[in-house]
């Protein structure tokens, strides 16, 4: 559906649109996907699945939804954005969507998924059928995506990957066939795109530290260009200090300690489980929190994009970690407090795309 010269064309006329513009922009300087060398905000968003928050994942899409998600993104200073690229959905899909990220000066994370057995690594066919279906996604998308997530929260059990609790049988074997995924992911991409950043998924901070250390056991740094970690805590000294913590123990072998670190998930909510991690009492003290956690994260010297978790909750109105409350039928929006305040922060960097590290 979206061809080389169709993405280029896109591309050129949105340069032609925007850089009068450059000098007046409020909150940003967007770049085109592709470009690392431009200044830009630091300002990213977990999106999810777009493909599945509107529509059925595979044939059918509201793209009325998901036009108006991206206008949000770039309306709030947004110029990074990390979706989730998944096995099952088509390729047609992507076609249609990556252009639209690239006409609003958002560069993607895609967040790669995985063929059955999802949460795991399957037998030698389904990991050559996942290096064949990667392949073909990083030939096809290449021009338009540099930086590539591999799996998500890989060190807790459940829907992300098969992990039971640390120090129980079969923890360290988990973590193994991990890293055998991620081998796989990191050599597939490399292969076709050489600059490509290509980053373990991002650790969450529960019990994030016998995960560090089987990755050091297993040498995984080889194997990534970048480490990403979600630092979930209860206000925003919380998250500082499982940031030192997460420093602390990548620190313990210095060829993971030189990998650039990357904040894929981050943020606060109302209204949703108490369990969950970021729990606030109230709309005002999520988008002071969200203020703080950024500048203390930035003081810290976090240089990479960060990202908040998330835009809005799917199909549904309840705001929890949203930026924004969307209405799933009428797409009636409601932009809360913490939108406001990310849209106000400011902070860029002259290299927002990291280089791959060395090994």
């Amino acid at each position: 559906m979206s061809t080389f010269r169709q993405r280029l064309s896109a591309i050129l006329l949105t340069f032609a649109i925007i850089f009068p513009m450059i000098s007046n922009a409020a909150f940003a300087n967007p770049v085109a996907a592709a470009d690392s060398s431009a200044t830009a905000t630091l300002k990213g968003v977990s999106w999810g699945d777009p493909s599945r928050d509107w529509g059925n994942g595979t044939s059918s899409f509201n793209w009325t939804a998901i036009t108006g998600d991206l206008d949000d993104m770039k309306n709030g200073g947004i110029t990074w954005v990390r979706f989730e690229f998944e096995y099952a959905t088509p390729f047609s899909f992507y076609d249609q969507l990556l252009p639209l990220m690239t006409q609003r000066g958002l560069q993607p994370i895609a967040l790669v998924g995985k063929n059955p057995p999802e949460n795991d690594l399957g037998d030698d066919a389904s990991r050559q059928q996942f290096r064949d279906w990667l392949g073909q996604a990083v030939a096809r998308y290449k021009g338009s995506i540099r930086t590539w997530e591999i799996d998500n929260e890989p060190n807790l059990g459940g829907a992300f990957w098969n992990t039971p609790d640390p120090g129980t049988a079969g923890y360290a074997d988990a973590a193994h066939r991990y890293v055998l995924h991620l081998q796989d992911a990191y050599t597939t991409i490399k292969s076709l795109q050489p600059d490509a950043v290509v980053m373990h998924g991002g650790i969450s901070e529960w019990t994030m530290e016998p995960w560090v250390k089987e990755l050091i056991k297993l040498n995984a740094h080889q194997w990534m260009d970048a480490i990403a970690f979600h630092p979930y805590a209860r206000d925003p000294n919380g998250i500082i200090s499982r940031m030192n913590d997460f420093r602390k123990a990548i620190g313990a072998q210095s060829q993971l300690a030189a990998k650039p670190l990357w904040i894929t998930e981050i943020g606060f909510h109302t209204g949703l489980d108490p369990d969950l991690p970021g729990l606030v009492p109230d709309e005002q003290t999520k988008a002071t929190h969200l203020t703080q956690m950024m500048t203390k994260l930035r003081d810290s010297d976090i240089t990479t994009p960060i990202f908040w978790y998330n835009l809005h909750e799917g199909r549904t109105v309840t705001a929890g970690y949203g930026l924004v409350s969307k209405d799933p039928k009428t797409l009636a929006t409601t932009y809360l407090p913490a939108y406001s305040a990310y849209r106000q922060l400011s902070f860029s960097t002259s290299s927002p795309s990291p280089s791959p590290s060395p090994s």
